[in-house]
């Protein structure tokens, strides 16, 4: 069964959505109860029905699946799409934010607890509203795909991980 996933991003002002072509996004298709991928993990590339993304291939079952979205150049943040139908073919458009440039809130405070943090992302002042929203974006991809054994979502979590190290956000609060 096919999964028709197009990444877009915001462009311009007033603000609209524009095929994304970095070649640095992955995809992958994952069973969301069992955390184990279901596709082949696919780039970020033109597709023939116009505009870029991926075609995820997974066989039929009756399961809720979920794709795993990452840019392993850690520009945009990643994401994950929940419970999706395992029987039935289907469209995605995705928008991707970009990820901010400067540093964190911290966040790795003693004691610190999930909630904490995601309100010390939300009211950083450094970042702007798509910033913080693409940075807690990633950490719902992470904690959607913790205590996966599956090889490729491992390497999607390595990268969510390493992204949230990157704005000065502990990863292991989640």
């Amino acid at each position: 069964m096919p999964c028709l996933t197009k990444l877009l991003e915001t462009s311009g002002s007033p603000a609209a959505h524009v095929s994304l072509t970095a070649a640095t996004i992955e995809l992958v298709a994952a069973d969301q109860a069992s955390l184990t991928h279901l596709s082949n993990v696919e780039t970020n590339k033109p597709l023939t029905a116009g505009g870029f993304g991926a075609l995820l291939q997974f066989n039929t079952a009756s399961i809720t699946y979920q794709v795993a979205i990452v840019d392993t150049a850690k520009i945009y943040g990643g994401v994950t799409i929940a419970n999706l139908s395992g029987t039935t073919s289907g469209d995605l458009d995705v928008v991707l934010e970009k990820l901010p440039t400067t540093p964190g809130p911290g966040g790795a405070a003693t004691g610190a607890t999930a909630s904490q943090v995601r309100q010390l992302i939300r009211a950083h002042v450094m970042w702007t509203p798509t910033e913080r929203q693409a940075v807690l974006r990633v950490i719902d991809a992470l904690t959607s795909l913790r205590g996966t054994t599956s090889v490729p979502l491992l390497v999607f979590v390595s990268i969510y991980e390493m992204i949230l190290r990157d704005c000065n956000v502990d990863p292991t609060v989640f």
